[in-house]
């Protein structure tokens, strides 16, 4: 857990540090040097998997996709230490072009490593929780996506449709729509949905968008205030307590399952 926890941190200063250099400047060599160990870390720990429990407990036991997952992070990260290395040489005579390409390689493949922080949510009781809450509201997330462009898209039309008509009737020495934000916010019916979703999300102040809605057509102005009413008071609570619901299930489910478990191994060590 250490490792990775160093890891990521080491990332997240490399990444600070070189984006401070200058073009062509080759990169400090102690963070090539923490590299190398990190990654000699991690052979070592695949080392040692691969004599406790043998090739076919590694690939095919009941952590098979952690190990897979685990092979091929350390693969990529020998491969991208090697292109590090031979990039860093390099710097001697001189950098070109396709040295900087290996470089931006070398460095989305170091990136990748830092996956290997799911393995430290999955020890923690607290984090794999939340996690699971995360993942088990998912479908919930992509049903409300498409009932919130569904809504979008109606009351986009809608809006649309009345600030067009009411900008061709309208008299010009009345009232300049050109002038208005209304061809910022409602001027097609893309925009209209961008401007819904933007007056419910913290994006714009929905006052700010009805405003020229008031000056244009009262039934416009009805319809936005009947939008953020339903979509702020019904639709967005209703989902807020569906994504709660999943969540205290998956926890409730995950405590279950870690319960069985508990169980299960009680009874082995009674039978031994």
């Amino acid at each position: 857990m250490l490792v990775i926890a160093f890891n990521l941190l080491m990332m997240g200063i490399e990444v600070d540090a070189t984006s401070a250099l200058k073009p062509g400047e080759p990169t400090p060599a102690f963070f090539l040097v923490c590299n190398i160990a990190i990654v000699v870390i991690f052979i070592f720990e695949l080392t040692i998997k691969f004599l406790a429990y043998g090739p076919r407990g590694v690939l095919l036991g009941p952590e098979k996709w952690w190990n897979l997952f685990d092979i091929i992070i350390v693969i990529t990260s020998i491969i991208e230490t090697i292109l590090d290395m031979v990039t860093q040489a390099s710097f001697s005579n001189g950098l070109d072009s396709s040295h900087l390409r290996v470089m931006r390689v070398v460095r989305l493949a170091r990136a990748l490593r830092g996956i290997r922080v799911m393995k430290l949510i999955r020890s923690i009781g607290a984090l794999r929780s939340i996690v699971l809450a995360i993942v088990s509201t998912l479908w919930s997330l992509v049903w409300t996506l498409v009932l919130l462009m569904i809504l979008f898209y109606v009351f986009g039309v809608i809006l649309a449709q009345l600030v067009s008509d009411g900008c061709s009737t309208i008299q010009a020495d009345v009232v300049n729509c050109d002038t208005l934000n209304h061809m910022r916010y409602w001027s097609t019916v893309s925009e209209s949905m961008l401007t819904l979703f933007l007056s419910i999300s913290g994006g714009v102040s929905w006052i700010e968008a009805l405003d020229p809605l008031r000056t244009i057509s009262s039934l416009a102005a009805f319809a936005f205030i009947a939008y953020v009413f339903v979509s702020i008071f019904a639709i967005l609570n209703v989902v807020t307590g569906v994504f709660c619901h999943r969540a205290i299930e998956s926890a409730q489910a995950d405590k279950e399952i870690a319960i069985m478990k508990q169980m299960e191994w009680k009874e082995v060590s009674y039978e031994l």
